[in-house]
Formats: C-alpha cells, structure tokens, sequence
C-alpha cells in the first residue's frame, strides 16, 4: 500500500537524461539514465567471433545460457573494448533498455540511439529463474 506523497503513490520516476546514450567509441555505449555500460553492437557473436555461434542454428545470435556465459569469458579473456568485467545482465538490467513507448519498436528505437544490430528477443540475463521475469 502507498502513503500520500510516495515515490509509488507519485509515480515520478526518474526523467531520461538527454542524451539517454553516450558513444564511448570504443564498441561501448553508457547508458546515462543507470550508468551502466553495454556493448553497442546487439549481435557480437556473430560480428566478432563468427562461428562460436554453433548451437541451434549456427550464427542466428541465439545459444544456449551456458553458451552465452562462455561467450561473456572468452569477451573478458579477450579484454573487449579494454575491459575484463563483463557479464550478462541481470533480467531489471536488460529491462532498463526498454522505451516502453515504442511498443514492439524497442529495437529500433535502440538501434537509433547508437546501438547496432539490437535483436527484438533472444538475449539472456544472469537472472537464472525465468518465472522472476
């Protein structure tokens, strides 16, 4: 139950900072609104590192969980775009990339905002019950 005057209750949220997206120009963007960092390219893998893509239909963007937490390794062991910490994103992580107003454009939307290749689904989380989504 919300009190008056309740973040809830207000429903305010958090207005989108302009710009929403930094280009670090490094093959990252940061996200300005959760500070959080991603790859700009939505289908890596398969721009990357063809043929680690082997599972399933090879070279679609979509493996296995497990498939996908090695790729994260062999990124780290590879020092992708300088970095050694990547790692999935847990599923509220993932979720913040979603602008809700374009409905079934999220992809575009994002691919618009200097992201590249985003896929409309098929991207894992480190969430790992899938009920939790």
């Amino acid at each position: 139950m919300y009190v008056a005057g309740d973040d809830g209750d207000l429903e305010m949220g958090v207005a989108w900072p302009s710009p929403r997206f930094t280009d670090n120009n490094n093959g990252t963007i940061t996200d300005n609104l959760t500070g959080l960092m991603w790859v700009e390219n939505g289908n890596l893998m398969i721009t990357e590192n063809p043929g680690f893509d082997n599972d399933g239909t090879s070279n679609d963007g979509k493996v296995t969980w497990q498939h996908a937490l090695d790729y994260v390794a062999l990124l780290n062991s590879e020092n992708y775009a300088t970095y050694t910490d990547w790692r999935l994103p847990n599923r509220k992580e993932l979720r913040s990339l979603i602008n809700y107003q374009e409905g079934d454009q999220a992809a575009t939307w994002l691919n618009s905002q200097g992201f590249s290749n985003v896929m409309a689904d098929g991207y894992w989380t480190s969430t790992t019950d899938a009920s939790t989504w």
